[in-house]
């Protein structure tokens, strides 16, 4: 049967009978139904009989411990010749830090601004993307003048 409904039938279209996704693509998740909050009995706490340990202290930017930290490199500006420090990540996992996801689809990873004069653009620096979710992984090298010898031996400094 097509799924498709046509005048006359009773019956509605089977969910087997759908279309088939590739792998890494899902149906829409259906939402679970809010219940009203006076429906809800309060939960009490239940009381912790293991010790607390003490954690240990985070670096960088509260909230973000990146599995693989950007290397800092000192970039001069070719417009004014001012010298500053940008981030540049060569090994990024979304499975581990989806909140990078954002920044490297909006084209913001590996790209030096200036804070003198606001000139900038893209870095040229490899880059492995790993996304465990949609089995996805990728390797960008910049096009930088360099024959498939050094190319390859960059892809596989990476892994």
């Amino acid at each position: 049967m097509s799924g498709i409904l046509l005048p006359g039938q009773d019956k509605k279209p089977t969910a087997g009978g759908g279309i088939e996704l590739p792998k890494g693509f899902a149906r829409r998740r259906e939402e679970p139904e809010a219940t009203p909050a006076s429906e809800m009995a309060p939960a009490a706490p239940e009381p912790s009989t293991a010790p607390e340990t003490p954690q240990p202290p985070r670096r960088g930017r509260p909230g973000e411990e990146l599995l693989f930290p950007p290397t800092a490199a000192q970039v001069q500006c070719p417009n004014c010749g001012a010298r500053y420090a940008v981030p540049i990540f060569t090994i990024i996992d979304l499975g581990v830090n989806p909140e990078l996801g954002p920044a490297l689809l909006g084209g913001q990873i590996n790209v030096a601004m200036c804070p003198q004069c606001g000139a900038g653009g893209p870095l040229s620096a490899p880059l492995m993307v790993h996304d465990p979710s949609h089995d996805f992984l990728a390797v960008y090298v910049p096009p930088t003048g360099i024959d498939d010898v050094q190319r390859q031996r960059i892809i596989g400094d990476l892994t």
